[in-house]
């Protein structure tokens, strides 16, 4: 939140609920993040299904298909996983509907699903880039598409260790 690319936390605690494999109870750490405004990047794409825009193809909903995105969001959702990487967090579930965007002005982008954020300095920045673009399937910005998914797969098998 203090970087300006996520909702800012209001409160967090500890909630004891069943686990889903086993039934077991365990302990989850829950927050109440401020409200964003405006959709999720699935929802832009669907809302805006016959534009196209100057930014790359990305799968940004499952029933569209890959679309353009604006440029400015895509950059955007770049310098926020670098942010992140600096900082030391890597999601592992930077998908189009933990994305939101202000319709209005594309370049204000927010994460906002930390479940799944991994452990400090897990991956390197060109590790953690494939990573999430290859989540959304978008062009990474250093690498060829062959390069990326390699990039990639070495990313997901630092995750599964």
């Amino acid at each position: 939140a203090q970087l300006g690319h996520s909702p800012k936390v209001l409160d967090a605690f500890l909630n004891v609920r069943p686990n889903s494999a086993d039934g077991e109870a365990e302990a989850v750490w829950m927050m109440i993040m401020e409200k964003v405004e405006g959709m999720t990047l699935e929802a832009f794409a669907e809302a805006k299904v016959g534009e196209s825009f100057d930014g790359p193809r990305c799968l940004l909903n499952d029933d569209i298909g890959k679309k353009t995105m604006p440029k400015k969001t895509y950059d955007t959702i770049v310098h926020i996983v670098k942010e992140f990487n600096r900082r030391g967090l890597v999601t592992a579930d930077a998908h189009s509907r933990n994305f939101m965007i202000d319709p209005a002005s594309p370049g204000n982008v927010k994460f906002i699903d930390f479940d799944l954020v991994l452990e400090p300095h897990l991956l390197d920045e060109k590790e953690a880039l494939a990573l999430v673009l290859g989540m959304l399937q978008c062009p990474h910005p250093d690498l060829d598409e062959k390069e990326a998914y390699g990039v990639g797969a070495v990313a997901e098998t630092k995750i599964e260790a």
